[in-house]
């Protein structure tokens, strides 16, 4: 942890920059631009899934337009683009593992997938779990409210999802796991 609640993650994601082009400026403006162009990408995707490519188009270029996402596009100390780019694939992993399960085909990738970005996100910032509050109560919503099978269908649907989640999370959030684990005991965390 770099501070009690902001992980290494975003340190150890500049390092690639830092090989690219030396350590400097350019390397830690570079890291957030490219996150936040990914976050763009990934914005793209999920609009196109719910809403279609031409809305989609417009979100993204609304986004890109924004002022505040402009500028914490280029700060070269934060973590929000790097949050950014972790929340959506979460998101997007979801909704694959949710039409995945709705077509009774094997979601277990996309839930992987899902459960790695929310543990990434997390070791990111540790404000994130405001983020894995947001999607519990949307998968909550979707669980009750969807018309895909009975309740109880779903809710088995749900609870046969969790392990595979909770490894993704687990693998993503080792790293600050493990230092916090480290510390409980005395240490002062991994080498």
């Amino acid at each position: 942890m770099r501070m009690d609640y902001l992980g290494s993650l975003t340190g150890y994601l500049t390092l690639p920059f830092m090989y690219l082009f030396g350590p400097g400026v350019a390397a830690a403006r570079l890291q957030p631009i490219f996150f936040s162009c990914v976050t763009l990408v990934l914005a793209f995707v999920a609009g196109r899934r719910w809403f279609g490519a031409r809305v989609a188009a417009l979100g993204v270029l609304l986004l890109a337009a924004n002022p505040s996402f402009i500028w914490f596009s280029r700060q070269g100390i934060t973590v929000t683009s790097t949050m950014t780019v972790f929340s959506l694939a979460s998101l997007i992993a979801l909704d694959i593992a949710r039409v995945r399960l709705g077509a009774g085909r094997g979601a277990r990738a996309a839930l992987l997938a899902a459960g790695l970005c929310a543990g990434l996100g997390l070791w990111a910032k540790f404000v994130f779990l405001w983020w894995l509050a947001l999607l519990a109560v949307m998968v909550g919503v979707w669980l009750l409210a969807s018309r895909q099978g009975g309740l109880r269908g779903r809710l088995a649907l749900g609870l046969r999802a969790l392990p595979w989640l909770g490894a993704g999370f687990i693998v993503g959030d080792a790293p600050m796991l493990l230092f916090n684990l480290l510390g409980a005991r005395g240490g002062s965390g991994p080498p």
